[in-house]
């Protein structure tokens, strides 16, 4: 022991510092014993007597009285284990007879019986026995002693004796763990927390270990083929290495105080790593390929041996949260190290080189095989042991499926998870399922298969999804009766929507119902619905079609859909009838929430999918309308309702709003969702009257949370009428004069969610009265709240202006009176750019709302009608005088938005095609603008120089068009250096995002790689903008040169570049004339490059959406094309990857003109490419224009009349 003792040297002073007790402030050899005072320092409790309380439930009566007989009892046969234990270590003996004899006596004074193994599979065991006055103290001590005993028996061969231990220490440990569980489920009710024994430390838990593995590594134990004794021995061992595991993830959990951050994994002490090679590495998946290699051993001898060794593995695999269920499991430290995809391995020189890791596949491969075998039992009906090995083979499966999705969602870049094998055939184990849910044998663990359908269908879900007419089809018609059956997700459904019918919350049908609804989610969430249903405008075809199996998905989903509609009509007359059944809902709490949850999940996920086909519409508005019912009904009944009964009211509330206001992405879908149909249609009267009236102090934070979401939902819901309107106005008002500060934001939220729902919502609604309540009523509001003294409510009240619209500018700006028309209102405007300097205001949100909302309203106002020119020259200069100011300013944020109100004051001004002499007294405040814009091209920001980069581009019309070329107030000169700067400027964004693509291990981030995708994009676009000015390319020939030619090399590495830029530089060189590419210099190169490169673009055959634009390119690049250039292209042939060969089939097909083809042919004539080019192309060429020329000649000298007489004959 001295040998071992010294391996924990250095663990023991990593575990000194545990929360419970450190390890050296224990008493023993070589330390001193603490005071009484030092020992409550540590934060733990003491009894009367001054000793430490154990904290256990056996012990919470009589924690101050002497120990009990039975812990006597218990101690001297600890005592006498050790003496044998060391005895026996010094005689270089055994002892197995006296160690024998011990461990019975323990057993009966602890179990009252010696055959330990019903102990050891049942799984609530001890919940059954009367409780024993026993404190886990002497609990521990005595699985420690029998444990530590393994240290003398590696080297025997009695199997009965080593069995023999391995079941009293797993009994033992099973019992601690009982009694912990007990005490962390109960929580605040117990008297007294569960305080850790001062021996049961991190480091005695990991020797325990060590002595289990030690053994289970020993050549002596090693199993032959047939040795069932060995067999059994090893898994007696394996059964007790899975308590010490459980034992060490109770109080890791129990540390960490519900934080995942403080929470220790198992068998902390030695890392993940290490309790991964040791533990499943060298035991379990030896052991586990040792037994499902013997093809002699039927499956239940194979997973009697098995099972042990795979909890060891769930254990170590499970979620850490121990809720596998979770709507996104987390990643345990065990598991990431052992399905991680790929390794590490570094050789002498220093070299990381990776490769897949056989752990994970071998891993995989035992669980499958593990499940498969308790699959084959499953037939009949089963013992106990057969379903424990059942549900333990479950567990495991559902906690490495958890963990394969929770590893997926860690990945950042999901190409990574595309490339990952699939091990586990999906379509086999949903089959599976199938037959295991419709076996009624399996009626009363069926919870646990759909369990495995859901984990199966959330980490595989296009392989899962193809198997979605074995859960939510009906079968087949019977030949008895004719009637189809019940799909089979929905006749849990159904059963469970029965029993909450008859007010039954059984534990059993709750929780199968729970799970059934959760299967049914992932498994419509895998599906996807909006590729599969096809659009009702299109017919039937013959059995089998692409429209028929269109048909039995929709058909199916109709299913579910109205079964989850009697499901909420179930609930709702729970709701409705709380009086009645309040205590027995109580009991039920949690289950009930449950299926609240998950229903609402489903209902929400069946309403997205039916606002796309309006034959899903109907039924879907059905599962909104009684949602809404459920608001209307729990607004009604939660005052006057006890408080236990109010909370589950308000939770029933918050969670079936979601279904109304989640429903729909406004951005992505044009149709009206399932939502806006209904909250337009008279059936939400009494909701939207509830919503804008009834106060509750109880409801009034959900209320609100709803308001808004269906204020930016669908708006026009709250104002369709008269009263309906004057009351949401009065609800705003009252809401933004509320005392307290969150109140009073709230009230500002509400009306910027109705502005943004307004602006963006495609219904129609009585617009006239709608813009007069804003303008009289909720503008004087946001003006005020400029000046609020809290920086939310002013950023709120900022960023609503932004989403004003036309029409409300109008009657803001302009007086209602014709007479007076004339008179601007500036008070708004001056108010909103007030608050863009930092001078005004010191709190940079609210400056960054104020310049976005400026450069909204400047689109929103420059291109209205009613929007006058010496209006629009006048807006257009003070936006321009203080977004210049702002762009000195501290913060980065502010900068980049006063960037986009620039770029969105010259967007508008161009668009709108103001007459030019109009325009000119603000050509200066223009210019002066384009300097500042001009030096953030430089700025360290990214978002900063996106923003620059794009009002560039709007600016430069101003600057150097045509149009105002007689506006001098630069020297030409200047006006060339400064356009020659930006471009050399933008050019060098898009070459360095070009080269970090061709670069194999780049220098940047991915944070810094995504933004300079977005540089080289908007670069490129810009660059687009000014070659339009041509007229400027003669200052400087060799700056356009490098500019054309990187655009060239977009379309070369299209296939490595984001298709954005390459479409960007295209449409830029696309948009150019001819006559732009016949005005270049003679010994420019771009041409000769530009027609390389798209003829190696055309040569990959590669169907991008701008392919089209490369081919027009193409065309005009040929047309402007002289011999020198065509010459410069095949040279370039050796390094940009096209063929001669290929050109020539392009040109023949797309008949090119004899004018082009005799440039070419010069061209492959000439000295200095007749290296490069073979003789039977040239000779292609040669014959090519030749026959051209022929057609040309002939059809010059056929007279008219002939033509016309062969033509009429």
């Amino acid at each position: 022991m001295k040998e071992n003792a010294s391996r924990w040297d250095g663990l023991r002073e990593k575990d000194g510092d545990q929360k419970f007790i450190s390890q050296s402030k224990i008493p023993g050899p070589g330390r001193r014993h603490i005071s009484r005072n030092e020992w409550k320092s540590t934060g733990h409790s003491t009894s009367g007597n001054g000793m430490p309380s154990s904290g256990n439930w056996r012990r919470s009566q009589i924690s101050n009285t002497k120990p009990t007989d039975e812990e006597e009892t218990i101690r001297d046969i600890i005592g006498r284990l050790k003496t044998e234990v060391a005895s026996s270590a010094s005689k270089n003996d055994n002892g197995e007879s006296n160690i024998s004899k011990s461990l019975d006596e323990m057993s009966i004074a602890v179990f009252g019986r010696t055959d330990l193994s019903c102990y050891i599979r049942q799984q609530d065991c001890f919940s059954r026995t009367p409780p024993r006055k026993i404190s886990t103290l002497i609990l521990w001590e005595a699985a420690d002693t029998t444990i530590r005993k393994t240290k003398v028996l590696t080297t025997s061969k009695s199997t009965v004796l080593i069995m023999k231990i391995s079941n009293c220490a797993a009994a033992l440990l099973k019992m601690i763990n009982t009694d912990i569980n007990c005490l962390l489920d109960d929580g605040p009710n117990t008297n007294e927390s569960f305080q850790r024994p001062r021996s049961m430390t991190d480091l005695c838990i990991c020797e325990c270990a060590s002595f289990l593995l030690e053994l289970l590594a020993h050549d002596a134990l090693n199993p032959g083929i047939g040795d069932t004794a060995m067999m059994d021995c090893k898994a007696s061992v394996f059964t007790c290495l899975a308590r010490i595991l459980d034992l060490s993830a109770i109080l890791g959990l129990q540390e960490g105080n519900g934080n995942t951050k403080n929470r220790r994994s198992v068998l902390f002490p030695w890392g993940a790593e290490k309790t991964v090679n040791t533990v499943v590495m060298q035991s379990v998946i030896p052991f586990v390929n040792f037994i499902i290699s013997d093809v002699s051993m039927s499956c239940f001898i194979k997973m009697r041996y098995c099972c042990p060794a795979i909890e060891c593995l769930y254990l170590l695999l499970r979620d850490p949260s121990r809720e596998p269920q979770a709507q996104n499991p987390q990643l345990s430290k065990h598991a990431a190290a052992i399905l991680a995809p790929l390794i590490v391995d570094v050789d002498f020189n220093g070299q990381e080189n990776e490769r897949p890791n056989p752990l994970r596949s071998s891993t995989l491969k035992a669980i499958v095989h593990c499940w498969n075998c308790s699959y084959q039992l499953l037939q009949g009906k089963n013992s106990d042991v057969e379903l424990f090995q059942m549900k333990m083979s479950c567990r495991c499966l559902i906690a490495v499926l958890n963990s394969l999705h929770a590893l997926k969602r860690k990945k950042r870049n999901p190409n990574e998870n595309e490339a990952l094998p699939i091990e586990i055939d999906v379509a086999t184990l949903c089959r599976q399922i199938q037959n295991a849910l419709q076996n009624e044998f399996l009626s009363d663990n069926s919870s646990m298969y759909l369990q495995v359908l859901t984990s199966i269908c959330r980490t595989y879900p296009g392989k899962s999804a193809s198997q979605w007419h074995f859960f939510l089809e009906q079968s087949a018609p019977t030949s008895s009766n004719g009637v189809s059956g019940v799909s089979l997700l929905l006749k849990f459904i159904e059963d469970g929507t029965a029993e909450l019918n008859k007010w039954n919350f059984e534990v059993k049908s709750m929780t199968a119902l729970k799970d059934a609804l959760q299967s049914t989610f992932m498994l419509v969430s895998a599906m996807p619905l909006s590729r599969w249903i096809i659009e009702e405008g299109k017919t039937r075809t013959r059995p089998g079609g692409e429209s028929y199996f269109a048909s039995r998905v929709r058909n199916s989903i109709i299913r579910v859909i109205n079964c989850t509609f009697n499901l909420m009509v179930a609930i709702r007359d729970i709701l409705s009838n709380m009086k009645w059944i309040g205590k027995k809902l109580i009991d039920s709490a949690s289950l009930v929430d449950a299926i609240m949850l998950h229903t609402s999940q489903l209902a929400t996920k069946l309403c997205f999918y039916s606002g796309q086909n309006s034959l899903l519409l109907r039924p879907a508005v059905k599962l909104v309308g009684c949602s809404g019912e459920i608001y209307v009904l729990c607004c009604k009944t939660v005052d006057g309702t006890a408080s236990k009964l109010s909370e589950f009211i308000q939770k029933a509330t918050s969670i079936f709003c979601n279904v109304i206001t989640d429903t729909v992405d406004i951005d992505s879908i044009q149709t009206a969702s399932p939502s806006q149909t209904w909250l337009s249609d008279s059936a939400s009267f009494e909701f939207i009257d509830l919503l804008l009236t009834h106060e509750s102090a109880t409801m009034e934070r959900i209320r609100m949370s709803v308001i808004c979401r269906v204020a930016r939902l669908c708006p026009c819901a709250l104002v369709r009428e008269p009263f309906n309107l004057a009351s949401f106005c009065k609800l705003c008002s009252t809401k933004c004069k509320d005392g307290s500060p969150e109140g009073k934001l709230t009230g500002f939220h509400l009306i910027e969610s109705f502005l943004i729902g307004r602006k963006s919502c495609s219904l129609e609604f009585d617009t006239l009265c709608t813009n007069t309540a804003i303008a009289d009523t909720l503008c004087p509001i946001l003006l005020a709240a400029l000046n609020d003294k809290e920086a939310k409510v002013r950023a709120v009240a900022v960023a609503s202006f932004g989403c004003m619209t036309e029409d409300d500018w109008f009657l803001m700006v302009y007086s209602r009176n014709i007479e007076t028309r004339l008179n601007l209102n500036w008070h708004y405007l001056d108010a909103i750019l007030k608050l863009c300097s930092i001078d005004e205001e010191s709190h940079s949100k609210v400056r960054v709302h104020a310049c976005k909302a400026i450069g909204d309203i400047s689109t929103c106002i420059l291109d209205a009608s009613f929007s006058k020119q010496e209006f629009i020259i006048s807006f257009s200069c003070r936006v321009c005088l203080a977004m210049e100011d702002a762009l000195g300013d501290e913060c980065t944020s502010v900068r980049s938005m006063a960037l986009f109100a620039i770029a969105n004051v010259a967007f508008s001004i161009k668009e709108k095609k103001t007459d030019r002499e109009a325009i000119l007294p603000l050509l200066s405040q223009l210019n002066s603008a384009y300097i500042y814009v001009s030096e953030c091209l430089d700025n360290k920001d990214d978002k900063v120089v996106i923003n620059a980069i794009r009002a560039i581009g709007h600016l430069s019309y101003f600057i150097y068009s045509s149009d105002f070329s007689h506006v001098t107030e630069r020297t030409m000169s200047s006006k060339a250096s400064m356009y020659t700067s930006t471009m050399s400027k933008l050019t060098l964004k898009v070459k360095c995002a070009l080269d970090d693509c061709v670069e194999g291990n780049s220098r940047f981030t991915w944070s810094q790689r995504s933004y300079l995708k977005k540089h080289a994009w908007g670069s490129c676009t810009t660059i687009g903008m000014l070659l339009a000015y041509s007229n400027w390319i003669q200052f400087n020939e060799s700056c356009f040169e490098c500019t054309l030619l990187e655009l060239f090399r977009c379309i070369q590495l299209s296939n490595a570049i984001h298709d954005k830029i390459a479409a960007a530089a295209v449409h830029s060189m696309t948009n150019l004339p001819c006559s732009f590419w016949q005005e270049l210099p003679g010994n420019c190169r771009c041409v000769g490059w530009g027609l390389a490169s798209c003829f190696c673009y055309l040569s990959n055959d590669i169907q991008s959406p701008y392919h089209e634009a490369v081919q027009t390119l193409t065309t005009t690049l040929l047309k402007a094309a002289s011999s020198k250039d065509f010459c410069r292209t095949f040279i370039l042939s050796e390094n940009i990857s096209f063929s001669a060969d290929f050109v020539y089939k392009w040109l023949v097909t797309n008949n090119i003109s004899s004018e082009i083809m005799e440039k070419i042919t010069i061209a492959v004539q000439e000295e200095e490419i007749q290296h490069i080019m073979d003789i039977s192309v040239v000779q292609m060429f040669i014959s090519r224009t030749t026959h051209q020329g022929r057609e040309k000649n002939s059809s010059q000298y056929i007279p008219i009349e002939d033509s016309i007489e062969d033509d009429e004959i």
